[in-house]
């Protein structure tokens, strides 16, 4: 008796293993991520991320890297997460000023800009469109020509340079940028070919440094 229970625990045991294999085989060929695989886009942000004191004008704000991981990986938009003071009330931070595509761009080492000038969109903390007198929340940009990021290359550094003009340094106006960790944080794709999300980059959140004018 006792070696008919150990023969059908093995049983049960290859046949949930090989359940298990078929439907992963299903759910990859269906196109879908295996968060198990982590074949995802790494993010980190860059030690040398600008922090402290600093002046208002067209500067960076943050300073972070993306690496492959065992496949060739292409980013098409990042969504930055944006905190600010507005201490002195001159509603620097809100959509009819800091909300221009012009006060925007990213860089990579090599002083390339990467961004697409005019296809920024910027949104209130809700996440709606940012209109007005509303504060800017959230940022994305969008790759004209998809960052790509080959499998087994080494990670790419950006820049991301806003325009703080109009802060006040006599009323220590800060700002500090992020990429958040929700799902529309980040579109990407690997050798697939597949637009996907934020979703499985256990890498996100990347919180920024606070910087004070």
């Amino acid at each position: 008796m006792t070696m008919t229970i150990t023969k059908t625990k093995t049983r049960t045991k290859v046949a949930v293993a090989v359940a298990v294999a078929v439907v992963a085989g299903a759910i990859a060929a269906a196109g879908f991520m295996l968060i198990l695989g982590r074949m995802v886009p790494i993010f980190a942000l860059a030690a040398s991320s600008p922090s402290g004191v600093s002046v208002p004008g067209h500067s960076e704000v943050l300073r972070y890297s993306v690496a492959p991981q065992r496949v060739n990986i292409e980013v098409g938009e990042t969504l930055f997460e944006i905190n600010t003071t507005d201490n002195a009330g001159s509603l620097w931070n809100t959509c009819d000023q800091l909300g221009s595509t012009s006060e925007w761009a990213i860089y990579d080492t090599g002083g390339n800009r990467v961004d697409a000038s005019g296809a920024w969109q910027f949104f209130n903390d809700e996440l709606l469109p940012c209109v007005g007198s509303e504060t800017v929340a959230f940022a994305r940009a969008t790759f004209p020509s998809m960052i790509r990021l080959p499998n087994g290359g080494a990670a790419q550094t950006f820049s991301l340079y806003i325009d703080t003009y109009a802060a006040s340094a006599v009323s220590d106006d800060s700002i500090m940028v992020s990429i958040p960790s929700i799902a529309s944080a980040v579109s990407w794709s690997d050798d697939r070919g597949i637009m996907r999300g934020a979703r499985g980059i256990r890498s996100l959140p990347i919180v920024g440094n606070t910087i004070t004018y």
